[in-house]
């Protein structure tokens, strides 16, 4: 069978009305294509000519499968997901690799993967549920292409989330992922514009930490009795204004009894491009309750709360719950903000809720209250800032020991506040 042959045999298989000619001065394959008007076009195939009939059947295929894509464009039969697997088809021609292409669920999975390193653990979890959420959300569009996803669709999952009985601020903690997350498509060009970008956020809740009195804190800390490891928590939150997964996690080698301070790197920036380090004094109350501790380890490396590093700061079994029965024991009113329920359309109240019970008073609230008390003693704004690592800190700020002797004297004021 000659190239010829072989080549009308091939046209005819492929069933198109294509042609391929040789142009001037080009080393690849044209070919006269009815474009989605009818009339009749030359378009470059971008595939090399050779006397190999193996490359007349692929320019050919490529021909082909471009008119098809015309033909059913002007036919208003070509959907978004046919003219995907049709233009990955042409790529896949043209350079031997096909068009990378994502459906909304499998990206938002990729994305994950890519955010496993880098990103602290409780991070990635609170990712991997809002990715979860929305992709249940969309049911069968999780499916479509990544392209097809709507300013619209994210709207929906907005107001789903607040019916359901999530706070606002929770809500928007979810859109900012997922504009994270498009926002990563978009860059790699998997598509033109963010769809979360055009979501407004949710209103704002307004719910704000309460601050514990002078003699709440003496119940917290008579509540802990034999429960040593609380207590040295309950006044390192309270004198250090560090969050709950800091205390949980301080190591042996934080600490510096000599200079009576304790270094260091929030968790929540631990995974940050330039993590901050924070110093702050170590008063003789949280020192002396550290070296009661019943440990049997102070190496270095060694947790100076054995017991309560093994816990997540979150869940029913977790730190944040455990403190909230030393509350309950200690008789402190928690100050439910937002509680966890819902009213159906027949004004009868449900417990079911997607919503968290938000309460006013938790382990988070000790940060709060150092703040306030300080403000109360009438300690600056920016030494306030400083004691507990505001956000709002120069980044890489680094603690001198003046730094250190400015905060002690603040914190021998802490009590006078409260």
């Amino acid at each position: 069978m000659t190239i010829s042959s072989c080549y009308t045999i091939c046209y005819i298989y492929l069933g198109g009305m294509a042609s391929l000619y040789k142009r001037k001065n080009s080393k690849n394959w044209w070919a006269r294509v009815r474009g989605s008007d009818g009339a009749w076009q030359s378009i470059s195939t971008s595939i090399k000519r050779s006397k190999d009939v193996a490359s007349k059947v692929a320019a050919l295929e490529y021909a082909n499968d471009y008119e098809k894509a015309a033909q059913m464009a002007y036919r208003r039969e070509l959907s978004e997901g046919h003219a995907i697997k049709l233009i990955s088809k042409l790529t896949e021609t043209s350079t031997g690799s096909p068009l990378q292409t994502y459906s909304v669920a499998s990206w938002l999975k990729y994305w994950l993967e890519t955010k496993k390193e880098g990103r602290a653990e409780t991070t990635y979890e609170r990712y991997s549920k809002i990715a979860e959420d929305f992709i249940i959300f969309l049911g069968k569009r999780a499916t479509t292409p990544l392209t097809a996803l709507r300013v619209e669709d994210v709207e929906k999952f907005k107001a789903a989330e607040l019916q359901s009985g999530k706070a606002g601020t929770s809500v928007n903690v979810e859109l900012k992922a997922l504009r994270a997350a498009f926002n990563t498509a978009k860059r790699r060009g998997y598509i033109t514009s963010n769809p979360a970008e055009g979501c407004e956020a949710a209103p704002n809740d307004g719910e704000t930490k309460h601050v514990f009195t002078r003699s709440e804190i003496d119940a917290l800390i008579k509540a802990t009795k034999e429960q040593k490891e609380w207590k040295t928590a309950i006044l390192l939150g309270l004198f250090t204004g560090m969050r709950l997964q800091d205390v949980l996690k301080i190591k042996w080698s934080n600490l510096d009894f000599t200079a009576h301070t304790a270094t260091v790197t929030p968790q929540k920036q631990a995974r940050t491009k330039k993590p901050r380090t924070i110093v702050v004094p170590l008063p003789d109350q949280v020192e002396n309750a550290m070296l009661d501790l019943p440990t049997t380890s102070k190496a270095p490396d060694a947790y100076v709360l054995p017991t309560l590093a093994k816990m997540k700061s979150g869940g029913a079994n977790g730190a944040s719950s455990r403190f909230n029965r030393i509350m309950e024991a200690a008789g402190i009113d928690r100050v439910e903000l937002r509680p966890k329920q819902n009213t159906d359309s027949d004004g009868k109240t449900e417990t079911k809720s997607k919503g968290r019970r938000i309460c006013g008073k938790s382990f988070h609230s000790l940060r709060h209250t150092a703040v306030s008390a300080l403000a109360n003693a009438g300690i600056p704004e920016d030494v306030r800032m400083r004691l507990v690592g505001h956000e709002n800190i120069e980044v890489n700020r680094r603690y001198t020991k003046q730094d250190v002797e400015v905060l002690r004297k603040a914190q021998a004021k802490l009590l006078s506040g409260l």
